[in-house]
C-alpha cells in the first residue's frame, strides 16, 4: 500500500469517526467510536513507511556523496506555515537530518550543516 493510498483511507475514517460523533451527540448514548483500531493501524503503517523510505534514501545518498552539506532550517517555524506544514510534517525533514547525519558518520563521509541565514540575499559585489 502507497503511503497516498493509506492517507486517502485514513481521511476516510476521520469523516466516519466524524460522522459518528454527531450522530452519538444527538442520541445521548456513548459508545466507543467505530473503526478507531483500523485508525491506530494505519497511523502505524504509515509511520513504519515513511520510516523506511528515509532510511534507503538517506543510506543512498550518504554512500553516493562523501562531502554533504545540509542546511540548518528549523523545522518547527516551517511547520507553522499552512503551505509548508502538511510537506514538512508528511516528509520529516528533521528525521531525515539525523539519520543522514549517522549514516554519513557511519560510511566514514563528512557531514555539515551550513547557516541559511541572509542566503538569499545578494552580496553588494553581486548587484
Amino acid at each position: 500500500m502507497l503511503r497516498k493510498d493509506a492517507s486517502a483511507k485514513l481521511r476516510y475514517l476521520k469523516r466516519c469517526q466524524r460522522f459518528a460523533q454527531r450522530k452519538q451527540s444527538k442520541n445521548k448514548k456513548y459508545h466507543a467510536l467505530p473503526k478507531a483500531k483500523q485508525e491506530k493501524k494505519l497511523h502505524i503503517k504509515v509511520t513504519n513507511m515513511r520510516q523506511d523510505y528515509l532510511h534507503m534514501e538517506s543510506t543512498k545518498i550518504a554512500k553516493k556523496f562523501s562531502p554533504i552539506v545540509v542546511g540548518d532550517a528549523p523545522c518547527k517555524p516551517m511547520n507553522r506555515i499552512k503551505k509548508l506544514s502538511g510537506i514538512s510534517l508528511d516528509s520529516g525533514i528533521g528525521m531525515f537530518k539525523s539519520m543522514l547525519k549517522n549514516k554519513a558518520v557511519r560510511a566514514a563521509s563528512t557531514y555539515k550543516e551550513f547557516s541559511e541565514r541572509d542566503s538569499s540575499r545578494t552580496c553588494s559585489k553581486c548587484r
